[in-house]
């Protein structure tokens, strides 16, 4: 009997072969792993009100008051986003990667008093503090059609968390009068930070893969701190735990 029914085997897959109703398409049990590749640059103008009154023992026997200035300090900001986008649905999309930023000098000044005496303001002192960063970022992207455009307008969400790198640098310190003597500056010092950022804005979809668009981003820096003085071991420092920065950003977007 088996001897006969390996007589009718490779009819039988040869009809299954051509049969379309037994045949199937491994495409259908493979997911789609291709997702799209991401490229975005930011830029724009960056404010911040960096002022905090401080009184440090800089050695055991000096004490100063450094009475900051409240004004708002404006800077530029540039950001380099890479990553994939993914689709979570028909109408929301989702892109993560890495965040690269940038930024320009904000600068931090103030009076000096002497024995933390406001009676004794004889220096002016400024110095100034830009950041960098390396960031996971991620944003989510619903869809929303522009009959009027025949284009697709993006409204996104953002949120960025990672490694902050604050350089506090050129410390100087002017005497407002002629017989006060400056004291050495304090050195240059960079404090690695946990930073982190939230946005939303929209981009504008004008062709398969560039877009524009625009936004605001909020920012915490972290913590930042100025190096010793020349030639002191000094015990205290000028430092601000937070910096917090508000930013107007354009951006260019390519999506491969």
């Amino acid at each position: 009997m088996l001897k006969n029914y390996g007589k009718f085997l490779p009819a039988v897959l040869i009809s299954c072969y051509l049969n379309p109703v037994f045949s199937f398409d491994y495409n259908d049990y493979i997911p789609n792993f291709h997702y799209p590749f991401v490229a975005s640059f930011s830029a724009g103008p960056a404010w911040q009100s960096p002022g905090k009154t401080q009184t440090l023992d800089l050695t055991p026997a000096v004490t100063r008051t450094y009475a900051a200035d409240k004004d708002t300090s404006f800077l530029a900001t540039s950001n380099l986003f890479l990553g994939m986008q993914y689709s979570l649905s028909e109408n929301l999309q989702s892109q993560i990667g890495l965040d690269l930023a940038l930024t320009g000098n904000n600068r931090v000044s103030g009076d000096v008093w002497e024995d933390a005496n406001p009676v004794f303001n004889n220096f002016d002192y400024f110095y100034e503090i830009n950041h960098r960063h390396i960031a996971l970022k991620a944003k989510l992207l619903p869809n929303i059609q522009l009959p009027a455009f025949n284009r697709q307008l993006k409204p996104w969400v953002s949120a960025t968390a990672g490694v902050g790198f604050n350089t506090a640098h050129d410390f100087m310190n002017t005497p407002k009068i002629f017989a006060a003597i400056a004291s050495p500056n304090f050195s240059d010092h960079t404090t690695t930070s946990f930073t982190y950022a939230l946005g939303f804005g929209a981009q504008y979809q004008l062709n398969k893969n560039w877009q524009i668009g625009l936004g605001y981003e909020f920012s915490d820096w972290g913590k930042s701190k100025l190096g010793s003085m020349s030639g002191i071991s000094t015990i205290q420092k000028p430092a601000l735990s937070k910096l917090y920065s508000h930013a107007i950003l354009l951006n260019f977007t390519f999506l491969a």
